[in-house]
C-alpha cells in the first residue's frame, strides 16, 4: 500500500470591515471553497457539486475572533486574522487552489474584501505515522455518521463505525485503493479487534436550513494485543486516525463537520 500525500491550505486573511458571522461558518467556507475552484476550473467546481458522492476536500469552520454576540451568531473582529483551511485529498484541486492565490490577493465573504495577508501549506507523509495500540481521536466540530437502515444518525464514534468509514473516504478519494475485500476483512477485524477505552462526549446541534446534531469532544481506542498481528490493520488504523485530520469525519465532511485530530 502506498499511503498518498494530502495537503492542508490556511489561507489567513483580514476584513476591511467588520461582519456579522453565523454562528456555524463551515458552510460558508464550504462555499469559499468552491468559489475558489469555480473561479480556476468550473467543471471541477462542477464536479464537486454532484450529489452522494464523496468529496476529495474537506473544509474547517472559518476561526476568527469576535467583538460581538448576536443570538444568532458574532460579529468578526475585523483587527484580527479570520482563518479559512481546505484540505485537499486530490492534487489536482489542490493545484486549482494555488493557481487562484497566485492571481488573486483577496476573497469575497458576503459583501466585503478579506484581504489574503499569508498562506501555509501543509502536507502529511503517513509513512511516519507510529503504530500504537492506544490513541485518541478529539472531534472539535459536530460529527455525525449515518446508521444503516434507520433515519437517525450515529452519534457515538464506535470504532467499527470510523474507522471503516475513513477508508471508504480513502478509497472514494484517493488514486492508491484498498479495495472491496480489504475494506469488508477491516471492519470484521475492527470488531473483533477495537474498543473504546474512554471518552468525553457532548452533543452540539447546528441550527441553519436544517437542524444537525453531532458529537464532540475526545474517544480513546485499544487495539487488542492479538490484533497487531500479520494482517497490517494495527497501523492502518494509525494512518487511517491520521488521515480523518484532513478527510474530516462523517456526514458534511465539507462543510466543516467533523473535524478530529489524533493523538498518542
Amino acid at each position: 500500500m502506498i499511503w498518498c500525500l494530502v495537503t492542508e491550505l490556511e489561507v489567513k486573511t483580514f476584513a476591511e470591515k467588520s461582519v456579522k458571522m453565523p454562528a456555524f461558518t463551515g458552510y460558508l467556507a464550504r462555499g469559499l471553497a468552491l468559489n475558489i475552484l469555480n473561479r480556476i476550473d468550473p467543471a471541477l467546481s462542477q464536479d464537486l457539486h454532484e450529489p452522494n458522492a464523496l468529496k476529495p476536500y474537506s473544509v474547517t469552520p472559518l476561526y476568527f475572533r469576535s467583538t460581538k454576540k448576536h443570538a444568532d451568531g458574532y460579529q468578526l473582529d475585523p483587527s484580527t486574522p479570520c482563518i479559512l483551511k481546505i484540505r485537499f485529498l486530490d492534487d489536482r484541486i489542490a493545484k486549482s487552489a494555488l493557481d487562484f492565490f497566485s492571481s488573486n490577493e483577496s476573497l469575497m465573504i458576503y459583501d466585503s474584501h478579506f484581504k489574503v495577508a499569508s498562506l501555509t501549506i501543509r502536507t502529511e507523509d503517513f509513512s511516519k505515522v507510529q503504530d500504537a495500540r492506544r490513541f485518541r481521536l478529539l472531534f472539535d466540530t459536530p460529527t455525525h455518521l449515518s446508521k444503516i437502515g434507520s433515519k437517525f444518525d450515529q452519534l457515538f464514534p464506535e470504532p467499527n463505525v470510523i474507522f471503516p468509514h475513513l477508508m471508504r473516504v480513502w478509497d472514494a478519494c484517493m488514486a492508491d485503493k484498498f479495495g472491496k475485500e480489504t475494506h469488508e476483512k477491516y471492519k470484521a477485524w475492527t470488531e473483533k479487534s477495537m474498543t473504546v477505552s474512554g471518552y468525553d462526549l457532548r452533543t452540539l446541534t447546528v441550527t441553519g436550513k436544517s437542524m444537525k446534531i453531532g458529537f464532540v469532544g475526545w474517544c480513546a481506542y485499544r487495539i487488542d494485543e492479538e490484533g497487531r498481528g500479520d494482517s497490517g490493520f494495527s497501523l492502518v488504523t494509525n494512518k487511517l486516525a491520521k488521515f480523518a485530520e484532513y478527510s474530516n469525519i462523517g456526514m458534511e465532511r465539507t462543510a466543516g463537520f467533523g473535524v478530529a485530530r489524533y493523538y498518542l
